[in-house]
C-alpha cells in the first residue's frame, strides 16, 4: 500500500494540467491518510505482537 500511495503521489505532482487547488489539495489528503493508514495497520500489527510476546 505504501509503495503504490508513493507512486500516486509520484505521478500526482509530475502531470501539470491545470488543476484548481481544492482537487489538488484533496488528491494529496487521499494519498496522505491512505499512507497513513498502511502505516497505522502494521505499526497496531506490529504492538499486538509485541505484547502478545510479553505475555
Amino acid at each position: 500500500p505504501t509503495l503504490s500511495a508513493g507512486t500516486q503521489a509520484r505521478s500526482f505532482w509530475q502531470h501539470d494540467d491545470p488543476q484548481a487547488p481544492l482537487d489538488r489539495l484533496k488528491d494529496m489528503l487521499t494519498v496522505y491518510l491512505e499512507t497513513v493508514k498502511a502505516s497505522g495497520k502494521e505499526a497496531i500489527s506490529q504492538f499486538e505482537a509485541s505484547a502478545v510476546g510479553k505475555q
